[in-house]
């Protein structure tokens, strides 16, 4: 979670994406008190519009279809892994016409797989 946000933080993304987990990125964030803050006070405000009514009455979602299959049962995580791996380091946002339904690959190679296994293992290396 920490190098994602590393990531985003480099390509100046932070405002298009949210992190669940701040405990993993506060390290990363000069103003963790303010991004902190301010994460809670719009968790607060969105709470209360739609509470109020104000809210959405139904959240806009945009559905991709474009994830490739697993070849087998347990690849998948390393499919999920390489496939935000693609969408955060795009930095055109393409990645909805990269990922979509007619022109997507049905499944990831074993040499694509390999290759997000050896960065895992070298990222997990590095803490050891």
């Amino acid at each position: 979670m920490a190098y994602l946000h590393s990531k985003v933080h480099e390509n100046d993304n932070l405002d298009l994406f949210a992190f669940s987990d701040l405990g993993a990125t506060f390290t990363l964030n000069s103003e963790f008190e303010a991004y902190l803050f301010n994460h809670l006070k719009e968790g607060a405000v969105v709470a209360f519009n739609i509470q109020t009514g104000r809210g959405n009455k139904a959240p806009t979602v945009k559905y991709l279809s474009g994830c490739p299959k697993q070849p087998r049962g347990i690849e998948c995580g390393y499919v999920v892994m390489r496939h935000v791996k693609e969408i955060v380091m795009d930095s055109e946002m393409s990645f909805i016409k990269k990922w979509s339904a007619k022109s997507r690959k049905l499944s990831c190679s074993r040499a694509e797989l390999d290759e997000v296994r050896c960065e895992t293992a070298g990222n997990i290396e590095q803490f050891l």
